[in-house]
Order: structure tokens, then sequence, then C-alpha cells
């Protein structure tokens, strides 16, 4: 299996965020205590749930080269993985 290459995934970054936008305009939660993202790939789909829930404890995922491309991305200004 080739290693997971987050530029080669962010070239498809607007198909890949579409399902989890669909997705979360679905969920008629105002506020949520803590929200996870299961499969936070370069942090995009984090990134949407810290800005619909600011005040959520957020965390994402916990692979290495995910992890350090959502951090690197921004994405750890309030999610913790």
């Amino acid at each position: 299996m080739l290693d997971w290459n987050p530029a080669l995934y962010r070239r498809y970054e607007d198909e890949r965020t579409r399902p989890a936008q669909e997705l979360l305009a679905r969920v008629p939660l105002t506020e949520a205590a803590r929200v996870v993202d299961l499969g936070c790939g370069p942090g995009n789909s984090t990134e949407l749930l810290v800005n619909r829930f600011p005040k959520a404890q957020s965390s994402g995922p916990t692979t290495p080269k995910p992890c350090w491309s959502a951090r690197a991305s921004g994405c750890r200004r309030r999610a913790s993985s």
C-alpha cells in the first residue's frame, strides 16, 4: 500500500468535504459539548465541526500522518488529537 499523501488527498478536497457538509447540515443541534471526527484526513471535516460547534471540546485523528497534516493546515487551533 502506498503511503498516505495529504497533497493528493487535498486535490479532491471539495468532493471529499461535501458529504461531511451535507451530513452536518442535517444535524439539528445548535450546541455540542464534544465533537469527534473519526476520519479526519487532512482536517477539513474537523474544521467544519469546530466552526459549527465552537464551544465544544473537539478531537480528530490519532494516526500520525493525517494528524500532522490536520495540524499543519491550521485545524489544531481548537482540536486536540
